[in-house]
């Protein structure tokens, strides 16, 4: 294998045994590369002239990746390039790669018969090349981000072509009728071919599997059979209708017609492969025939006209209604279902029976809903924010995990587990009641116990280190943060009473007895929050921790901490409190303990209205006071709960 600069173009390479070549793009050189630089290499069977991004690569690229763009300086540079033409006699050429390929075509006497993969993406091509070529041992035939194609020669002789690679060709404006017959064709990718309007065809591509047209804004039309297709991808396309040879599919798995044109979808009763179907953001879907059979994920985000769905297949797992905002009802939910997202359905006033293997529950924002139905067993997540109707809860699961009731302003009842054996399986990591004001007495009570029993819980679970290698600097908690804590919110302004350290200033002094703090295991904190009204949306509440030294005028070294909290809202209606217990927070409190007997700790309060830039807003008046209790091994011993 030779690996040569280009920029030396001096060097002997008209040798007859080269085989192998990798060629770099030189890095600023100005030199041509000569027209004649192929020409006597008659054995040359592996060519690869890559781009700056791959240098020392000569494994087949990633093809569809779209890390390979060059900087400014450099593409100038593409214009100096073979300006003359190319010579290429290479007979014997196997594999050819060639990033950001400089000519209109290949040159006419381009030999191809033993051509197997020709890769040529980023290319400044009108055309591949003039009439037709034996290319009967061509696999693979990638021309993507070629912004200048206009079209393709006749391939009818690439009998043996697996792989067409055309996406981000974007004055293509039709495929060659040739391709239509290619008996070994397993995958065609035309994403973003933004001038195609039509592909169809009469014939059947058997060996079709694969077919991408995504991003092809222009597609009117689309008519294409294949016995064995499995993926098939039209997002934001302009098809109105599927063709009626659809049903022909038969061995389709995936089908994406993410916000697209359809305005209907035909009965897809004898796509009995049919596993997963996306027609989410179709704002002019108004109909849907018959759904598959054995259908498992069903996608209808934001299909605002659509007012019924058929009846569901009894092997559906997933099904996703997200504003649909003109549909009245669901059909019966099949047993098999483990998701259910009605989220934003402002027309929805019901929910049928829930099935019994439903671990995820959306109703968020359906504001006509009064009530839910018995909560199955296995239930782990229950979003019901803003369901400004809803005045009771059923009874929670012992399995329940998450529940977001925040702004559910017409709740009052809300009930807990009562048996003995259901609390004891109880595992409740965050729950929201925020602005929920006219939740009665008896509520608030079984919040504020459950709360004590779960954070105690958490506390005990969480006493070793989690289970991620870099658990030591917690890496991950800007993205990750909701792993590592539990989260309790509900209206009020009392202090729990089980709370040792409180305060209305904005520090308070904890003292931590040389005897009990190798006995402590962590720090549960609590905040009152007042009234507030911001112009944007809070996407995230910070606490900075601030730790120093308590005794004396001379307070020392002074360290920090952030716990993040997701909020998502503008206002906060009236006094809140919410209690926290985060993970590296304590571990971090933990190791100032172990060296200090007294020390202060100081919060301050922010809150992030963008993630894309730094941008807080300064929140310490909304911070009435906060709370802090440290736990140790005898507080969980004295509650009788498990920990490891």
């Amino acid at each position: 294998m030779y690996y040569i600069d280009l920029a030396d173009t001096e060097v002997h390479l008209g040798i007859d045994s080269i085989r192998s070549i990798v060629l770099h793009w030189p890095a600023i050189k100005k030199e041509r590369l000569r027209p004649h630089i192929f020409a006597k290499m008659s054995r040359l069977q592996f060519l690869e002239i890559d781009d700056l991004y791959h240098h020392n690569s000569v494994e087949p690229f990633d093809i569809l990746g779209d890390n390979t763009c060059w900087p400014k300086w450099q593409k100038a540079r593409i214009a100096d390039i073979l300006v003359e033409g190319l010579h290429f006699l290479a007979t014997e050429l196997r594999f050819l790669c060639w990033y950001h390929y400089p000519l209109e075509s290949l040159p006419e006497n381009f030999s191809a018969e033993k051509l197997v993969i020709l890769r040529l993406p980023h290319s400044r091509m009108e055309k591949l090349w003039l009439g037709v070529k034996n290319l009967v041992n061509l696999k693979e035939l990638d021309l993507s981000k070629s912004k200048k194609l206009k079209g393709l020669p006749d391939l009818s002789k690439a009998i043996n072509l697996e792989l067409l690679i055309l996406r981000s060709c974007s004055m293509l404006t039709s495929v060659h009728p040739s391709i239509f017959s290619l008996p070994k064709l397993e995958k065609l990718d035309l994403e973003r071919c933004e001038s195609l309007t039509i592909l169809a065809s009469c014939s059947n591509l058997h060996g079709l599997s694969y077919l991408n047209l995504d991003f092809c804004e222009n597609l009117m039309k689309f008519s294409l059979i294949s016995d064995n297709m499995k993926e098939l991808r039209l997002r934001c396309s302009k098809i109105k209708a599927l063709p009626l040879s659809f049903g022909h599919q038969r061995k389709l798995e995936f089908l994406h017609l993410e916000e697209s044109g359809i305005e209907r979808l035909p009965s897809l009763k004898n796509l009995t492969q049919l596993l997963h179907l996306d027609v989410s953001f179709c704002d002019k879907l108004q109909t849907i025939a018959e759904l598959p059979p054995f259908l498992e994920n069903l996608n209808l985000q934001y299909c605002t006209l659509l007012q019924t769905i058929p009846k569901l297949p009894s092997s559906l797992k997933t099904l996703n209604t997200e504003a649909c905002t003109s549909l009245e009802t669901l059909p019966e939910l099949p047993t098999s279902i483990e998701i259910l997202n009605v989220e934003s359905c402002s027309s929805l006033g019901t929910i049928p029976e829930l099935p019994p293997c439903l671990q995820t529950l959306n109703v968020q924002c359906c504001h006509l809903l009064r009530t839910i139905p018995k909560l199955p067993t296995c239930l782990k997540t229950l979003h019901t924010k803003n369901c400004t109707s809803l005045q009771n809860l059923p009874q929670l699961p012992p399995f329940l995990e998450t529940l977001n009731a925040t702004y559910c302003k017409s709740l009052k009842g809300v009930l807990f587990p009562t048996a003995k054996d259901e609390k004891l399986k109880e595992n409740m990591k965050k729950l929201l009641f925020w602005n929920c004001s006219n939740l009665d007495k008896h509520s608030l009570v079984a919040i504020r116990l459950n709360m004590k029993i779960n954070m105690m819980k958490f506390v005990a679970n969480h006493i070793s280190a989690p289970d991620h290698s870099h658990v030591e600097d917690y890496s991950d908690y800007e993205y990750n943060y909701h792993s590592y804590q539990a989260v309790y919110a509900y209206p009020g302004s009392n202090f729990p009473e089980w709370l040792e350290y409180k305060t209305t200033e904005d520090y308070i002094i904890i003292d931590v007895p040389s005897s009990m703090s190798s006995s402590l295991v962590g720090f549960i904190f609590c905040f009152v929050l007042g009234e507030f009204q911001h112009t944007d949306i809070i996407r995230r509440v910070e606490f900075k921790i601030t730790v120093s030294d308590g005794g004396g005028k001379d307070e020392g070294e002074r360290e920090s901490v952030r716990m993040y909290m997701d909020y998502w809202d503008d206002t906060i209606e009236s006094d809140n409190i919410c209690v926290m217990y985060d993970q590296r927070c304590s571990h971090f409190l933990l190791s100032r303990s172990r060296r200090l007997t007294s020390f202060k700790i100081q919060v301050t309060m922010e809150a992030r209205i963008s993630f894309d830039e730094t941008f807080y807003v300064v929140l310490q008046k909304v911070l009435k006071g906060f709370g802090v209790s440290p736990i140790s091994f005898d507080k969980l011993r004295s509650s009788n709960y498990k920990f490891r």
